[in-house]
This record gives structure tokens, sequence and C-alpha cells, in this order.
């Protein structure tokens, strides 16, 4: 194997290494009252870089953790996460959203034997996402205290939680987040007339077109590259000394 083989060999090996240590890093397990990325996914035609459309269905997925035991019936609320910060205060998060398994223990939408569970999967139905406050589905006043739309000021989120233990009041409000729970990801939601759910989005805003992105996995290699690249150069360089010395010794 050449110097140059050599050098090459090395940066794959390297770049391969950092991918590895990375796609480890991203596959974190939920714990207790953290985000789970990708959770509130789109389903069937829809936009990228897009609001989610006031009635769009998704599903609620769930990974394995050891937040929910198996067979804990759990209950989905959409609540106002402004500028993508999870909420402290229970009034953020819209009872009228909840899901039907707070009320009634007949829902399937439960964790499995590992802690995950799938909303769709189990239940054969999706979850509406809402522009809140909205009137048309929920008949909502527009004094409604949680506001989910597509700004940063009004971006929103999930609250996913164990439903046999969530606290409420007489008036149905939701009094604390002492239950197990996770949240989703953050997201936009767009108004739609009569809550048709159209068009369909995937949650996200299009970044702004002045400030492009360059993603990291394209940087990586380039980094790695150029310090292969000096290390081949220095070897290269050492190489020839060595061959210039044992010349001049013959």
């Amino acid at each position: 194997m050449n110097v140059l083989t050599q050098a090459v060999a090395g940066v794959i090996l390297a770049f391969s290494s950092v991918i590895g240590v990375a796609s480890l890093a991203g596959a974190a397990t939920p714990t207790q009252g953290s985000i789970v990325p990708d959770s509130a996914v789109p389903v069937g035609s829809y936009t990228t870089d897009a609001p989610f459309a006031s009635g769009q269905g998704v599903n609620v997925v769930i990974p394995m953790n050891s937040v929910f035991a198996s067979g804990t019936y759990l209950g989905i609320i959409e609540c106002t996460a402004p500028d993508g910060v999870i909420p402290t205060a229970p009034s953020a998060c819209d009872i009228d959203t909840v899901s039907p398994v707070f009320y009634n223990g007949t829902s399937n939408f439960a964790a499995t034997s590992d802690g995950s569970a799938n909303y769709k999967g189990e239940t054969g139905q999706l979850f509406p996402i809402y522009a809140l406050p909205d009137e048309d589905a929920l008949g909502e006043p527009s004094s409604s205290p949680a506001s989910c739309g597509d700004t940063a000021a009004t971006e929103c989120i999930l609250l996913i939680e164990d439903a046999s233990s969530v606290p409420f009041n007489n008036q149905g409000q939701l009094l604390s987040f002492n239950a197990p729970y996770v949240w989703s990801q953050p997201f936009f939601v767009a108004p739609s007339n009569g809550d048709l759910g159209l068009p369909a989005g995937d949650g996200s805003v299009e970044p702004p077109a002045n400030t492009p992105e360059i993603a990291a996995p394209v940087l990586l290699p380039l980094s790695i590259f150029a310090v292969g690249a000096v290390a081949y150069g220095a070897t290269r360089r050492r190489t020839r000394r060595h061959e210039r010395q044992v010349a001049e010794s013959v």
C-alpha cells in the first residue's frame, strides 16, 4: 500500500468513525419530560418545509423508553410552546384538544412492552392538529389562553402523558405535569378554512433565503480530508528526504 492509499484509507476510517459516533448520539432514548424528535409524523401527501394545516391528522410515534410502563394508557394534548421552549405551566395546554383516552378507558393507545407507542398503528386513527384557538372544530373563543400558529411566538408542541394519573380539576383543566410524560418535537400550524387540514405540511417552516445552510455531514468530510491531505504531504516529504539521504550515501 503506497503513501497516498494509506492517507485516503485513514481519512475514510476517521470519517466512518465520526459518523458512527454521531449516529449513536442522535439515537437517544426518551426520558421523563424530554422532547422526542420527529414523533409528530405527517401522513400521506404533504409539503416539506411547511406548517401543519389546521385539522391535519398526524401519527404520534414514541420509540422504546423507560418512561411508560407496559400497557399504560396514553393521552395526547396540544400545547403552546413559544420559540420551541417546553411549557412549564399546564395552562399552556388546550384541554379541548385532548385525545379520547383521557375520558374513557376504551382506547387502545397504550405503551407496549418496551414503552413504545404508535397512535395510528394502535387506534387506526390520526391525531388532529389545530391552529389555536380554534372556532370551527372546537368552538373556542379568541380569548382562549393556548395559542398555536405559524410564528415563533405561537409555536406548538404535543404532550404525550400517562392518562391513568393525569390530574384534572372539576372543570376538566390540567393541573400539573406530575404523571410520566414526554413531548413531541415543536412544530408550526397554519389556519385552514373549515379545519380541513389543507394544504398539508410537515410542521416546519422554510429556512430564510438569505441564510443558506451547509449541512454538517458535508463540512465534516471536507475537514477530515484536509487533515488527511496535510498528513499525506508531511509523510511524502519525509519519504523524499529519506530517498535523498540514501542516494547521497551511495
